[in-house]
């Protein structure tokens, strides 16, 4: 596999800077988010250092919310709310939200992949330009969201920055619930890197329509546990099935450009993932960012428009515990997709054949478990 980040055969541009970076989202801006970063398509840059103000500020209050479709992290500052700048910005951009993404097991999870390999998790820190004063007005501009990526590596040990939040998680498995948490600065969770770090723009889709965003992905991978892992499987979406399943397979990459900013010679946390596995699932669902780009700091408990991917979820997570024969669960997951059945009764043929596959292969799994 490609040293993603460290490569002295590529050379550094140095006629690209933020104007210019800004000047691609009217181009760039337009294909989808999220890709596949590989060597190939990275462009090694300089650009002025990114600034992180305000990040230690306390916040009055802290809010985790289950939107049926992630976890999502808000706050209330009565002083300057943190944001960024420098770097490819021209502007602040105020810091919105933050949310995460998962799979159901340590090979996948992640929106973004490292040459086709996932990580177990990857969190959004929704930023958008101060000047256009609210998240609604700034995604109808070309510049107005900027979306931080980190990315999580299963380790043996728990992680202490989660702990706030894995620990209340357990209160909000229902979708559309709130929990007040510890308020703590934002410098508590994130990893305020000045350098080395990729960027490239692409859309997501919101309210019907595409937004254009700038994507600036952090070269360190936190640690996470798979007991912590865990805990967000249990959360449940609008259909009371587990989330286990909320990412997006990444899209083609057309003629977009990759950046690499200010590279770094260290080689010590090359961003690369411990598991190097390909990618297992290759259902692509219709992303929508409405349930996630809609919770700001007041929640808004829009009805969220999830059920194909609740579906595809569920599905996947039946597939999933037949191939790991857990028939403990056969009788639990035999009612599910009875349910299923009937959901799909008037829906996508292909989906119904399946679900009716795994139907059949638990009957057939648990006859010849009752013969032994």
């Amino acid at each position: 596999m490609a040293n993603l980040i460290n490569d002295s055969t590529i050379p550094v541009e140095d006629t690209i800077n933020a104007d210019y970076i800004i000047s691609l989202s009217e181009i760039d801006g337009k294909s989808a988010a999220p890709i596949d970063l590989t060597m190939e398509a990275i462009k090694q840059i300089k650009l002025p250092k990114l600034v992180w103000q305000n990040m230690n500020s306390q916040p009055t209050k802290m809010k985790l919310t289950n939107s049926g479709h992630t976890v999502v992290l808000s706050g209330k500052w009565n002083c300057p709310r943190p944001h960024l700048s420098g770097g490819p910005l021209l502007n602040n951009y105020v810091f919105s939200q933050l949310h995460f993404h998962w799979g159901i097991d340590e090979n996948e999870g992640s929106d973004h992949t490292i040459d086709g390999i996932s990580y177990p998790m990857e969190m959004h820190v929704v930023f958008f330009k101060s000047t256009y004063l609210t998240q609604e007005a700034a995604l109808k501009e070309n510049d107005g969201v900027i979306i931080l990526v980190y990315f999580f590596k299963v380790v043996s040990t728990t992680n202490s920055t989660l702990e706030s939040i894995v620990n209340s998680l357990k209160l909000i498995t229902e979708p559309k619930t709130s929990v007040k948490i510890e308020a703590m600065p934002l410098s508590y969770i994130l990893h305020e890197f000045e350098n080395d770090y990729l960027l490239y723009w692409g859309c997501i889709r919101a309210h019907n329509y595409s937004h254009p965003v700038l994507w600036i992905i952090c070269r360190q991978a936190f640690g996470v546990s798979n007991k912590e892992l865990e805990f967000f499987r249990e959360l449940k979406d609008n259909r009371n099935f587990k989330i286990v399943r909320n990412f997006q397979d990444p899209q083609p990459l057309e003629s977009r450009s990759v950046f690499h900013a200010n590279p770094s010679t260290d080689n010590s946390q090359i961003l690369l993932p411990e598991l190097q596995v390909p990618r297992q699932h290759s259902i692509v669902v219709n992303y929508n960012y409405n349930n996630i780009l809609d919770w700001q700091s007041d929640v808004n408990t829009k009805e969220l428009d999830i059920e194909t991917s609740s579906l595809i979820n569920q599905i996947i997570y039946v597939d999933k515990l037949i191939s790991n024969e857990l028939t403990d669960l056969e009788k639990e997951l035999k009612n599910n997709i009875l349910n299923l059945l009937k959901l799909l009764k008037n829906n996508d043929n292909n989906l119904l054949k399946k679900t009716e596959h795994f139907k059949s292969t638990l009957d057939k799994d648990s006859t010849q478990a009752t013969k032994s």
